[in-house]
């Protein structure tokens, strides 16, 4: 099996830039010039240069740009915490060790709940602006096409591995698996491709998680039970858009470990690969066992 594990820089390189615009010409000299013999560049190369704004790492997730501003409006508990999220490069540790520090302090428990929903409200905002400008195409369908290649040679299966909230990879696996589809539920990840699977440690904007212990469905209820939130075992695909009673699964290690569709499929994974490739990864994102959380009984 091949597993492919893929980091933040592979969201935040998606995309491969267009050339930089070419210099201006040169004046002319003046004999040509006079002569009215004065070459004109064509239009097409007056600016090959695109203004697009990255998936954001870790430590930009509170950047300033005008769309996220909007999204701390909505969610003013993560205001807070904003600050020393900034400061870190691996955001699951970090709010892990907030939670561990705040286990007592109510506040620290909404600040949390809120988070999540404003994790899962920018990626989503930004994944969107992206696709505005670039209309699908990237590097993940660029490596995708090269492993789908590679697969019909070898008859191997593949495991993706993805540290990262987005949907680019399942957008991409989609257009180059055929039997790859996404369905209402969970299970398509791991069951909808004979030899294709995916596997998301950290969660995703898409993952939902029912709510039990409330019968109010707005966020704001859902925020404001803080650590007294229980979310239940139904899990399923949402809308980004969507408000319902359930608790976004992004922003915590736990996540996936705690869905019955994934979970067990941890230690299959971990023995059957025998051949591993790194997309965008840090050092210690790259074994596939304790460190990118695939060692989990």
């Amino acid at each position: 099996m091949l597993g492919v594990i893929l980091g933040a820089g592979a969201s935040y390189d998606c995309f491969e830039e267009l050339p930089a615009p070419r210099p201006p010409d040169p004046e002319p000299p003046d004999d040509l010039r006079s002569a009215g013999l004065v070459l004109h560049r064509d239009r097409a190369d007056l600016d090959l240069g695109l203004d697009i704004e990255r998936l954001p790492l870790a430590n930009q997730l509170f950047d300033g740009r005008e769309s996220f501003s909007s999204v701390v409006e909505q969610y003013p508990e993560v205001r807070s915490i904003a600050a020393r999220l900034q400061r870190t490069t691996n955001l699951e540790a970090e709010l892990d060790l907030i939670a561990e520090e705040g286990a007592d302090d109510p506040q620290v428990g909404r600040q949390l709940v809120a988070m999540r929903f404003y994790l899962r409200s920018v990626i989503a905002v930004a994944q969107r602006s992206l696709a505005e400008e670039t209309h699908g195409v990237d590097n993940y369908h660029t490596l995708l096409d090269e492993i789908r290649k590679w697969q019909l040679r070898t008859d191997s299966e593949v495991c993706f591995i993805t540290f990262n909230y987005d949907t680019l990879l399942e957008e991409a696996c989609a257009d180059s698996f055929a039997e790859f589809e996404q369905t209402s539920d969970l299970d398509w990840y791991v069951d909808s491709h004979p030899k294709v699977r995916v596997y998301k440690p950290h969660g995703s904007i898409t993952w939902g998680q029912k709510v039990t212990t409330t019968s109010r469905t707005d966020e704001a209820s859902l925020i404001k039970q803080g650590w007294q939130l229980q979310p239940g075992d139904q899990f399923q695909l949402r809308s980004t858009r969507a408000h319902t009673a359930e608790f976004a699964l992004v922003g915590s290690s736990p996540a996936a470990s705690s869905c019955p569709a994934l979970s067990g499929q941890a230690k299959p994974i971990r023995h059957a690969t025998t051949t591993q490739a790194n997309v965008g990864t840090r050092s210690q994102q790259n074994d596939v066992g304790p460190n990118c959380g695939l060692a989990r009984n």
